[in-house]
């Protein structure tokens, strides 16, 4: 037996972590869920738009008009936020499934937008700090 044992790298525990973020699921007991199209926000912590939010990147207020969740067959989302008389904000990157539970990478820095689930029509996320306004509950509802 070596004495030069090594304990696990820190890089190695946090990779063991953190969920797969594969577009397809091995497990055969998970729901198949297809979320092709768009989802519309219905409320934020649980309040109907409009909604005041102050934003994480630019520190102002925004009056959150409508919110639109496009989702594809490649595995991508695209989020775009109103606000009159901002630009149009939003997110983009991939997405994943892991059962009924959802996943949103931002595209450029990898880091988990928001989380969440899928239950029917009906997705419910919380956005986390890599989002233009995290902390908040986001409900929305898939247009058919």
């Amino acid at each position: 037996m070596s004495t030069h044992a090594r304990a696990p790298s820190v890089f190695l525990l946090a990779l063991l972590a953190v969920p797969t973020f594969a577009c397809g699921d091995t497990d055969t007991n998970a729901p198949t869920t297809n979320l092709n199209g768009t989802f519309l926000l219905r409320a934020i912590d649980a309040k109907p738009l409009p909604i005041t939010l102050t934003g994480a990147r630019i520190p102002v207020q925004f009056v959150i008009t409508a919110d639109t969740l496009l989702f594809d067959e490649a595995g991508t989302f695209e989020q775009r936020t109103i606000a009159p008389g901002h630009p149009t904000l939003g997110i983009n990157g991939a997405f994943a499934l892991r059962g009924d539970s959802i996943f949103l990478l931002e595209r450029i820095t990898g880091a988990l937008a928001a989380n969440g689930i899928v239950a029917g029509d009906s997705l419910h996320l919380r956005s986390l700090t890599a989002h233009d306004f995290p902390n908040h509950e986001w409900a929305y509802i898939r247009v058919r």
